[in-house]
């Protein structure tokens, strides 16, 4: 009767373990600065700063005066669409319509949107 009553009460430990486990890595991967996925936008000069990291973002783009270096940030967005559309993304190619970008094209692609920089 001991071994059952071991066997159930550490079935039922080890369930909870994986189920708090579970839960921690869902609320660690929640991008909260972005919930809707959109594509962030930042400020490159002061992006690359770590003490105004936090101010880079920019949230619209109606009112901007350039020059400006712009950083794109896709991977919220990737992993927003892959999950709504049950999809995965392998490649990408985004046109700036004569913009100039840091490799003088303007057209940019890649070859995994959550990864790259």
């Amino acid at each position: 009767m001991s071994w059952l009553t071991a066997s159930f009460v550490g079935i039922l430990l080890f369930s909870t373990l994986a189920f708090w486990a579970f839960l921690f890595k869902t609320i660690d991967a929640t991008p909260y600065d972005n919930l809707s996925g959109e594509v962030a936008i930042y400020d490159n000069d002061i992006y690359i700063h770590p003490e105004s990291r936090q101010y880079a973002r920019i949230q619209t783009t109606t009112n901007l005066v350039g020059p400006i270096t712009l950083k794109y940030d896709l991977s919220t967005n990737v992993k927003a669409v892959s999950k709504k559309n049950l999809i995965t993304i392998e490649s990408y190619e985004i046109n700036f319509d004569g913009a100039k970008c840091a490799n003088d094209k303007s057209i940019m692609d890649g070859t995994d949107p959550l990864n790259e920089q």
